[in-house]
Protein backbone atom coordinates (compact mmCIF):
# COMPACT_ATOMS: atom_id res chain seq x y z
CA UNK A 1 0.00 0.00 0.00
CA UNK A 2 1.35 3.11 -0.80
CA UNK A 3 2.04 6.08 1.91
CA UNK A 4 2.75 9.35 2.25
CA UNK A 5 5.74 9.30 5.10
CA UNK A 6 3.50 11.20 7.84
CA UNK A 7 0.69 8.73 7.51
CA UNK A 8 3.40 5.92 7.52
CA UNK A 9 4.80 6.97 10.92
CA UNK A 10 1.17 6.57 12.68
CA UNK A 11 1.68 2.34 11.80
CA UNK A 12 3.00 -0.19 14.09
CA UNK A 13 6.81 -1.23 11.95
CA UNK A 14 6.11 -5.16 11.08
CA UNK A 15 9.67 -5.72 11.93
CA UNK A 16 9.95 -3.25 15.00
CA UNK A 17 13.34 -2.27 13.63
CA UNK A 18 13.32 0.56 16.29
CA UNK A 19 13.65 -2.08 19.06
CA UNK A 20 16.80 -3.85 16.84
CA UNK A 21 19.49 -3.21 19.17
CA UNK A 22 22.11 -5.17 21.85
CA UNK A 23 20.15 -5.51 25.31
CA UNK A 24 22.80 -5.99 27.96
CA UNK A 25 22.11 -7.19 31.52
CA UNK A 26 21.92 -3.65 33.13
CA UNK A 27 19.22 -2.23 30.56
CA UNK A 28 16.97 -5.98 31.22
CA UNK A 29 16.87 -4.84 34.87
CA UNK A 30 16.04 -1.55 34.68
CA UNK A 31 13.17 -2.63 32.05
CA UNK A 32 11.67 -5.19 34.91
CA UNK A 33 12.26 -2.53 37.28
CA UNK A 34 9.90 0.40 35.61
CA UNK A 35 7.72 -2.75 34.68
CA UNK A 36 7.02 -3.81 38.17
CA UNK A 37 7.17 -0.06 40.08
CA UNK A 38 5.68 2.21 37.31
CA UNK A 39 3.68 0.18 34.95
CA UNK A 40 1.87 3.00 33.13
CA UNK A 41 5.59 4.47 32.61
CA UNK A 42 6.49 1.26 31.03
CA UNK A 43 4.08 1.12 28.20
CA UNK A 44 4.95 4.48 27.02
CA UNK A 45 8.06 3.22 27.05
CA UNK A 46 7.03 -0.11 25.85
CA UNK A 47 6.13 1.10 22.55
CA UNK A 48 8.18 3.96 22.05
CA UNK A 49 10.30 2.68 18.88
CA UNK A 50 7.47 0.24 17.48
CA UNK A 51 6.05 2.52 15.25
CA UNK A 52 7.23 3.09 11.46
CA UNK A 53 10.32 5.17 11.06
CA UNK A 54 9.19 5.66 6.97
CA UNK A 55 11.77 7.93 5.02
CA UNK A 56 14.33 6.84 7.96
CA UNK A 57 14.18 3.44 7.65
CA UNK A 58 16.47 1.57 4.66
CA UNK A 59 13.87 -0.62 4.09
CA UNK A 60 11.44 2.07 3.00
CA UNK A 61 10.97 3.46 -0.91
CA UNK A 62 9.77 6.03 -2.81
CA UNK A 63 8.23 5.69 -5.85
CA UNK A 64 8.18 9.10 -7.26
CA UNK A 65 11.26 11.81 -7.71
CA UNK A 66 9.50 14.06 -5.16
CA UNK A 67 9.42 11.44 -2.63
CA UNK A 68 6.13 12.05 -1.58
CA UNK A 69 4.74 8.22 -1.65
CA UNK A 70 6.55 5.37 -0.82
CA UNK A 71 5.96 1.81 0.63
CA UNK A 72 7.58 -0.78 3.22
CA UNK A 73 9.45 -3.92 1.52
CA UNK A 74 8.93 -5.35 4.98
CA UNK A 75 5.25 -4.86 5.28
CA UNK A 76 4.92 -6.28 1.34
CA UNK A 77 6.66 -9.35 2.12
CA UNK A 78 4.77 -9.61 5.51
CA UNK A 79 1.33 -8.98 3.55
CA UNK A 80 2.00 -11.57 0.95
CA UNK A 81 3.41 -14.37 3.95
CA UNK A 82 -0.25 -13.80 5.43
CA UNK A 83 -1.84 -14.51 2.19
CA UNK A 84 0.04 -17.06 1.64
CA UNK A 85 -0.59 -18.75 4.86
CA UNK A 86 -4.72 -18.51 4.66
CA UNK A 87 -4.52 -20.88 1.61
CA UNK A 88 -5.21 -17.51 -0.94
CA UNK A 89 -4.12 -16.85 -4.25
CA UNK A 90 -0.38 -15.24 -3.70
CA UNK A 91 0.15 -13.01 -6.80
CA UNK A 92 3.45 -13.69 -8.35
CA UNK A 93 5.39 -11.68 -10.84
CA UNK A 94 6.77 -13.38 -13.90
Amino acid sequence: MLLTADKARLRMCVYHVGKRSKHTLWQRTKERFWAIAFPWLYRKVLYRHAYCLADGCMHWHFIDQRESHGYCSLAGRHALLELELEGKKVPRSK
